[in-house]
């Protein structure tokens, strides 16, 4: 590949990454709007709206983390790009430390599962109060 398709690839990865990024903003708002109305219908006595919202707010939760995934993967794409972009200019360059990106996604692979059983639970308890 030559550097002008390299220097193409890492300009269209950073763009991935930046509308990754503002993707996860905007899900993040969403699941605080989710809370918000599951506060509220919880206050409001109408359970059954609230156990709705719950499992919406459980989507919202999972795809975000797939976003986050995608985030740090179109990252380190991009280091490869740029590690591609210096190793044409300068062969002596060394290739870039990808443990500073790495994430731990262990806790938020085990979110999605917490939220569902916290679902189920909630829909139980509703179920024997009504």
């Amino acid at each position: 590949m030559e550097n002008i398709d390299i220097a193409h690839s890492l300009l269209r990865q950073l763009r991935y990454h930046e509308r990754a990024r503002q993707e996860i903003v905007l899900l993040d708002k969403l699941i605080q709007r989710h809370q918000r109305q599951i506060e509220r219908s919880l206050q409001l006595g109408r359970k059954e709206q609230a156990l709705h919202y719950m499992g919406c707010k459980t989507v919202v939760h999972t795809v975000m983390y797939f976003y986050k995934q995608y985030y740090v993967r179109s990252w380190l794409q991009a280091q490869v790009h740029s590690w591609e972009i210096l190793r044409a200019v300068d062969t002596d360059s060394d290739p870039p430390n990808f443990v500073s990106a790495t994430l731990n996604f262990h806790n938020e692979r085990i979110q999605p599962y917490k939220y569902h059983q916290a679902q189920v639970a909630a829909q139980c308890s509703f179920s024997r109060a009504s």
